[in-house]
């Protein structure tokens, strides 16, 4: 049971730390994706105000060209200065356009294909070179205006803004806002994903383990109050006895004292008997059974010659009906413990009415479950008690025997260690108890 708390422990924690991972990740990927359309949003707001400030100093460059002549004032001067600055700025800005054009088919067209921006804005700012160079001639001047406003050039500056302004358009946020859905889908579903594969077996195991707990705590109740009567009647009666067995020896009444002695002894018996259960029952609880691999056929013939001292065993015709090459792993030594105690009851609770009763062992596997069966044709159990069959210190027949009353309540015990389960089956006359666990172990 501590084997299967720590693996339970063990793979619930795998799975919240797989759950907090995804949602860890979406989180993360969600983030990313922000800041990765954020810096893209940048870009293209920066490119658009670059592509939007070519046509601008096309028209200032064709201005100031204008505005140039052979004059050599401070005013002059300054339009130059400005003139070259002009120049310089667009000559830059079209490079980076032009290296930004290969992304889309359509502004590569625009810069590279027949008549392109690069083609006509080197023209461009060689003519208008050509004007701060010659201070002003009339024919770089006419070129430089024609081609800032009659020609092709601003049409194409056009279109790139244009081209820039609807690829934005096109992508803005849509899929960022698409990204995000799916991301928090996923996060929902990680997020039930722990409801449903953590927290709930977290409840039903913290449910579960009150529930063993109030149990535990009724059963601890009442075997600390039947422990301390039924370990104390033996001594109590034997002391009583032993006065009176005192008394007989000393009138030498060896009739009454050897009537005591026998009386003392069957006392002394019964306590042996219940003490070894308690035991039994207390390393049930407290010992870390492994599983084991071993023939079903051999727990029950070890079983079976361990009973036969028992009184009226040479009474019973004992029928097994087990597969000989049966294999099993699992809790060994609870498997044996049942079967013993279902047998040593069928032994025990023979009708005496009978000359030879019949007990018969039977075992089948069946969807990768082991089903053992003893049933008998003995006492059987009075129906007003069989929904107390499984109890802690429950005595059906205590005149024919007086045992302790753990055995069936260890029997359940047992079971339950080996993720198990066993019945009882009530016949037309006798008992049959079917016992079931799983073949390869809890």
């Amino acid at each position: 049971m501590k084997r299967d708390s720590i693996a339970m422990k063990r793979i619930l924690a795998r799975r919240f730390v797989i759950a907090m991972a995804v949602i860890g990740i979406t989180s993360a990927i969600s983030v990313a994706a922000v800041f990765t359309q954020l810096r893209k949003v940048e870009r293209d707001a920066r490119l658009i105000n670059i592509s939007g400030r070519q046509r601008m100093l096309s028209q200032r460059i064709a201005l100031l060209s204008v505005l140039v002549d052979e004059k050599q004032n401070a005013a002059q001067l300054a339009t130059i200065d400005s003139l070259e600055a002009c120049l310089h700025a667009m000559a830059k800005a079209h490079a980076e356009l032009s290296a930004d054009s290969k992304s889309s088919s359509i502004r590569q067209e625009l810069f590279q294909g027949p008549v392109g921006l690069d083609q006509l804005v080197p023209q461009y700012l060689a003519a208008a070179q050509q004007v701060v160079e010659q201070k002003g001639t009339t024919d770089d001047i006419a070129l430089v205006e024609s081609m800032a406003t009659k020609g092709v050039l601003l049409g194409k500056l056009d279109a790139v803004v244009a081209a820039y302004e609807a690829e934005y358009d096109s992508r803005k946020m849509g899929w960022l806002i698409s990204l995000e859905i799916v991301l928090l889908a996923v996060s929902f579903l990680a997020i039930g994903a722990v409801a449903w594969f953590v927290f709930r077996p977290v409840v039903k195991l913290v449910s579960s383990s009150l529930e063993s707990l109030e149990r535990t705590n009724a059963e601890l109740t009442e075997f600390s109050y039947r422990i301390s009567h039924d370990l104390r009647a033996p001594v109590v009666s034997c002391l009583g006895i032993v006065a009176l067995a005192g008394d007989a020896l000393a009138e030498k009444d060896w009739e009454t004292s050897q009537a005591a002695i026998e009386h003392i002894r069957k006392s002394l018996v019964r306590l042996s008997a219940t003490t070894e259960d308690i035991v039994g029952l207390i390393r049930q609880r407290l010992t870390d059974v492994s599983p084991e691999t071993f023939k079903l056929t051999d727990v029950v013939n070890e079983s079976v010659e361990s009973l036969r001292h028992l009184p009226d065993f040479d009474k019973v015709d004992l029928q097994i009906d087990c597969p000989q090459e049966l294999e099993l792993r699992t809790k060994r030594v609870y498997v044996k413990q049942t079967i013993e105690n279902l047998l040593s009851n069928a032994v025990k609770y023979r009708d005496p009415d009978m000359g030879i009763s019949k007990v018969i062992i039977s075992a089948k596997v069946e969807a990768r479950d082991c089903h053992i069966t003893v049933a008998d044709n003995g006492l059987g159990i009075d129906e007003n008690y069989r929904e107390r069959v499984f109890s802690m210190f429950q005595r059906f027949h205590p005149r024919v025997s007086f045992g302790s009353g753990l055995g069936l309540y260890l029997v359940k015990q047992n079971a339950t260690s080996l993720a198990g389960a066993v019945e009882y089956i009530p016949n037309e006359k006798g008992s049959t108890f079917k016992f079931s666990f799983p073949t390869m172990g809890a």
